[in-house]
């Protein structure tokens, strides 16, 4: 009898077909996926669906990879007073929520940073 993963007969990958009939037997019971488009995204020309896409208002919080940048730099680089790295900072702190923000200056004080860094970061919330 014909395989109807593999198509051979008879089946030379019983394992893998067998793992693969199981996987699809578990996907078809499980509800179909939310999807987080806006509705009537189809009509939508090109232009406003990738505003609407990438809107920060549809996430909460920067990227974790933005928010260790910039809680790195700040510690180790003093990275508002250095020039080389302060634009990009103040880029990255203007992309951070208040949540991130409140615990980057917890974390900042912790640390022992200086005040007017603190105060300057203070003034994003």
């Amino acid at each position: 009898m014909r395989c109807e993963i593999c198509g051979l007969d008879p089946c030379e990958t019983e394992g893998f077909c067998r793992f693969s009939r199981e996987t699809d037997a578990r996907n078809k019971a499980k509800p179909p996926a939310q999807s987080d488009l806006p509705k009537y995204w189809e009509s939508m020309d090109v232009g406003t669906l990738w505003d609407v896409l990438n809107n920060p208002a549809r996430y909460s919080d920067a990227a974790q990879s933005t928010y260790d940048a910039i809680e790195w730099s700040l510690i180790y680089n003093d990275g508002l007073r250095n020039p080389r790295v302060r634009s990009a900072n103040l880029r990255r702190l203007s992309q951070l929520s208040d949540r991130q923000l409140k615990h980057l200056i917890s974390v900042l004080e912790r640390q022992g940073c200086r005040p007017e860094m603190i105060a300057e970061i203070e003034g994003y919330l």
